[in-house]
């Protein structure tokens, strides 16, 4: 005797597509771990491109401020060689008091050109630049992190259907009553719901 098993059927039904569609989803996120995975090399590697390039330009800038400094101290030691010059050679009245104080004007001028080339380059874009670099890290470290606990929930679900849907098909495979002789059933008072014993 075969029970009727159509609400049966439509569970087992029910549970098999939440089977399935969740092992597609799975496989979507597996997918997407890959693209993940992409888009963080293509992000960390302008990062580090970008780091690259503001270390040469603090570089350049640190040599072009040597040079600069290097120049300027020439520029001072002739401005106050010139003022010594000029200070001994003016008790003659070979030269003007305004000679003089030209002279000692290149000296100051000298003085705070040096004292601006002096200033610290400022490192700041580069310590933004490489944290830059390691926030992409950090940001992809977190996608990762949120990929894998959905990938272990929907892991969850799948298991539990899977679960469903064997205990649904041993209810069915109990739905089929079979007697060890042949006989002719004349009635059968059970009804949907009913537990029967053999």
């Amino acid at each position: 005797i075969r029970l009727d098993t159509e609400q049966l059927q439509n569970k087992i039904d029910m549970w098999s597509r939440t089977m399935q569609i969740g092992n597609e989803e799975l496989a979507k996120l597996s997918r997407v771990e890959l693209l993940l995975r992409r888009q963080y090399e293509a992000a960390k590697a302008k990062a580090e491109a970008e780091v690259a390039q503001v270390n040469g330009e603090l570089r350049r800038a640190t040599q072009r401020q040597v040079s600069e400094i290097h120049l300027v101290q020439l520029e001072l030691e002739l401005a106050k060689d010139k003022e010594t010059r000029c200070q001994k050679i003016i008790a003659q009245s070979a030269i003007t008091e305004r000679e003089l104080v030209e002279a000692k004007s290149l000296v100051r001028e000298a003085e705070e050109k040096l004292a601006k080339a002096r200033v610290p380059l400022d490192k700041g874009r580069v310590e933004v630049f490489r944290q830059a670099l390691q926030l992409v890290s950090e940001e992809h470290n977190v996608k990762q992190e949120e990929l894998e606990l959905k990938r272990v929930k929907k892991r969850g679900e799948v298991a539990a259907a899977r679960t469903e849907l064997a205990n649904l098909e041993f209810e069915r495979q109990k739905s089929v009553l079979q007697f060890p002789t042949d006989g002719v059933l004349t009635s059968l008072n059970v009804k949907v719901g009913d537990i029967v014993q053999p």
